[in-house]
């Protein structure tokens, strides 16, 4: 098993309290996290490869379709619900989390760094001018392929420019709403 040692795992989960006023979960079951309804900072994040080694049965425990899914794990039973914030906020928080364990050694990304910085710097030095007021004129890097893909674009484009006019002239209303549009864009 690998593991990563950080200061801070996530931001804290949930994000807000939660009430579980009427949920009435039985003084029997042992819960991994008592209090799970509480904003607090994650401990451990359990990796997706040993989730199902966790769960003592993966049969859900049928409680009540209005309250969260109980499974039993090895910890104790888990509580599994979307939750809503309380009081109930306006506004929605999201939660990310990306890890990325890189066994690439940090001698070989300064290498490939550098090659990049190189091509970079090349490509600003041979396409950067100045004007006479002291701006900077720069040219847009552009992939090698460009034309190639610019042009099926551009036949793409085309095809659906000469579709909206011929459904505009079959339509003289919606002509007119469209010209009236696009006159106020301008």
């Amino acid at each position: 098993m690998d593991f990563l040692i950080i200061d801070k795992v996530i931001a804290d989960l949930p994000a807000h309290d939660v009430c579980i006023r009427g949920w009435n979960i039985s003084s029997k079951i042992v819960l991994a996290d008592p209090q799970f309804f509480k904003s607090s900072p994650i401990d451990i994040i359990l990796g997706a490869r040993h989730y199902a080694s966790f769960f003592a049965n993966l049969r859900q425990d049928d409680t009540s379709p209005d309250l969260p899914s109980m499974m039993n794990s090895v910890f104790g039973y888990v509580i599994i619900d979307s939750c809503r914030p309380t009081p109930p906020d306006p506004l929605t928080d999201c939660t990310a989390f990306s890890n990325a364990v890189c066994r690439v050694s940090l001698e070989q990304s300064l290498e490939r760094f550098w090659k990049l910085e190189e091509r970079y710097e090349t490509f600003y030095k041979e396409t950067t001018q100045r004007d006479d007021l002291g701006r900077y004129i720069v040219r847009l890097p552009r992939s090698p392929d460009f034309n190639e893909k610019l042009g099926v674009l551009k036949a793409a484009a085309l095809r659906r420019f000469q579709l909206l006019e011929r459904r505009l002239e079959r339509d003289p209303q919606l002509k007119s709403a469209y010209t009236t549009i696009s006159c106020r864009s301008i």
